[in-house]
């Protein structure tokens, strides 16, 4: 697990599994010593988690690999955007003697916050939501200026598609909506839901009008609208005929109460093992197409060739609209469903025959058929 193992590194050849349960096992024991008040095993696991190869290979990887800012250079203005530039980075990090110290990028001077008190009966507005108490009930809601704020963002990105294809419009609406809406579903938001549909209805049916000037309303109604949704009898759904996606409602999404965590919880408790497996299994699954999601609820939300979660840090939720639509627009690049029997060998897209992994997951897998990453499989 510690010290060196050469400079040449493959980086698909890596065994993740085994790498991220050697992690979990050093995690566990430094919480286990701090429970105990062991400071001095403390510090000598501590000591041993900077010299493990797998902490240094696993830290690489989240950083260049999973992290939304990956492409984004650091301060030294180097990327490791390749599997080599991966394996590099990784070995240049091992050699090294003493500990990385981060340096501050920016300063930043915040302003004092101007804070008032106010009574719960008149409500106050706090990351999005507004929070009131109605009849003896505390009522939390979407907050009206987000709600305009979601119609001027949906208004900008539809004007912006002007020419585009319906490809080009779902793909960019569709995060914003799903995003949106996973972010507002734990509160008492069912008639915020219903609100901006008939508005977002208006702005594709002009878009879509726009796109075709020289075409009747009821071309452009049966080309660009119909029930698309396999179980829903609304036939004004905005889709693509050709690939079959559409634009879901936010009128669909379900309300679901957020499970608090028990106060003190820890994943490194191993104690608390059984404790996280059923909170992840109760946990209402973000919103996404029907065949991922039933994959994954059958996969228990592993990806079967690393044996991690799909969705790193599951346990945990984005904390705003903005990353939660940015979670959604990454989500189609994050994920890929895998066929067990590739389409060049006859297989075909049964959920038998599929299943979902991490997309670096598929090209490490097909890193090893001697073919090029890109084959249809």
């Amino acid at each position: 697990m510690n010290g060196p193992e050469g400079d040449l590194l493959d980086w698909h050849g890596i065994d993740w599994a085994t790498r991220e349960e050697n992690v979990r096992r050093l995690r566990q024991r430094i919480f286990k010593a701090t429970q105990e008040g062991d400071l001095k095993r403390v510090r000598n696991v501590q000591k041993l988690m900077l010299r493990s190869r797998s902490n240094t290979l696993v830290s690489v990887k989240r950083v260049s690999q999973q992290s939304s800012g990956r492409k984004i250079a650091g301060i030294d203005g180097e990327r490791a955007a390749t599997p080599k530039a991966r394996g590099e980075l990784a070995a240049e990090v091992h050699r090294s003697s003493q500990p990385w110290k981060a340096r501050p990028v920016k300063r930043v001077f915040i302003n004092k916050e101007k804070t008032k008190v106010v009574h719960l009966g008149d409500g106050f507005d706090f990351l999005g939501f507004t929070v009131r108490r109605t009849g003896g009930k505390l009522i939390i809601r979407p907050s009206a200026a987000f709600c305009k704020r979601l119609r001027a963002r949906l208004r900008t990105e539809v004007k912006a598609l002007n020419g585009a294809n319906a490809e080009a419009v779902l793909r960019r609406l569709v995060p914003i909506v799903r995003g949106w809406a996973a972010y507002y579903r734990g509160v008492a938001s069912t008639t915020t839901f219903a609100s901006p549909d008939p508005y977002m209805w208006r702005l594709t049916w002009s878009w879509a009008r726009r796109s075709h000037p020289k075409k009747s309303r009821y071309w452009v109604a049966d080309r660009y609208f119909g029930k698309f949704h396999p179980s829903r009898r609304d036939r004004w759904v905005f889709g693509n005929r050709n690939s079959g996606a559409f634009l879901p409602k936010f009128a669909w999404t379900g309300i679901v109460r957020h499970q608090l965590v028990k106060g003190g919880a820890s994943l490194d408790d191993p104690a608390l093992m059984e404790y996280w497996r059923n909170r992840r299994r109760r946990k209402a699954p973000p919103p996404m197409d029907k065949t991922s999601l039933l994959l994954a609820v059958r996969q228990q939300g592993l990806c079967p060739l690393c044996k991690q979660a799909l969705i790193a840090g599951a346990e945990y939720e984005p904390d705003s609209p903005r990353q939660w639509i940015n979670w959604f627009a990454a989500s189609k690049k994050m994920l890929h469903k895998h066929h067990f029997t590739y389409r060049r060998n006859g297989g075909g897209d049964e959920r038998n025959n599929l299943r979902l992994v991490h997309s670096e997951c598929h090209r490490q897998h097909h890193a090893g058929d001697g073919k090029r990453t890109t084959t249809t499989c």
